[in-house]
């Protein structure tokens, strides 16, 4: 009786003490020889700070064993490059809407007061309440958001409607996309020419002067009475 021989390549992240101390991985891949008789099996665990994948295979050709390594290195780079990927920039409001074009287009995160209503939806800080900054809420920021924070949110919605205005206004921390610089405009004419026009705003009838794409909100509080609009 003859026995077909099987494989186990044993994947193990091997410290390399000249890399920074979050980064010391190396792929290596040590052969394990099994027969026909031996049992099947895929074990993966996960032991900071290394990551062990135990795989179990027929005998693997050298294409195969080389697109395993090179699955496992990519895996292994991407997950470096996310990790390094600086987070959204913590800027005052004030700050934020005086230096507009230094944050235009960047990720950042901001507490400000939050207003909606009829036409309106801006952020704005009574400090320095001339500038306002108009708010769209991007794709999945619900998604994005903690569910206990997105429910205190809509909750303070509802209840903070209630005043002369009919606006709702709820102190938050919004993360999100930055534009800092208005938008160019041009018309195109029946003879082909373009005509360029004075550049426009964001939101309502193109009246804000800024615009934040939110992302995610990570804090929701009620705002005193008090606090001027």
């Amino acid at each position: 009786m003859s026995l077909q021989r099987k494989t186990t390549f044993l994947i193990t992240a091997k410290p390399n003490k000249s890399l920074d101390r979050s980064h010391r991985h190396e792929l290596r891949i040590k052969p394990i020889r099994f027969y026909h008789g031996a049992c099947w099996r895929a074990v993966a665990r996960a032991t900071q700070p290394f990551d062990i994948l135990l795989m179990t295979f027929r005998a693997l050709t050298p294409l195969a064993v080389l697109t395993l390594l090179l699955v496992a290195v990519s895996s292994q780079t991407e997950s470096q490059t996310t990790a390094n990927a600086p987070g959204p920039a913590s800027v005052n409001y004030c700050d934020l809407t005086r230096n507009g074009a230094t944050y235009d287009k960047k990720q950042i995160h901001v507490r400000a007061l939050y207003v909606v209503g009829f036409e309106a939806a801006y952020l704005y800080d009574p400090s320095c309440s001339a500038n306002h900054t108009w708010i769209e809420f991007g794709e999945g920021y619900d998604q994005a958001t903690d569910s206990h924070v997105l429910s205190e949110f809509r909750r303070l919605l509802k209840s903070s409607r209630q005043n002369k205005f009919n606006l709702s206004r709820v102190d938050v921390v919004f993360t999100g996309t930055f534009d800092g610089v208005k938008q160019e405009a041009n018309l195109k004419l029946k003879n082909g020419n373009i005509f360029k026009l004075p550049p426009i705003g964001y939101g309502h009838m193109n009246g804000y002067d800024y615009q934040l794409t939110v992302r995610s909100i990570d804090d929701a509080k009620s705002v005193a009475k008090k606090t001027p609009w």
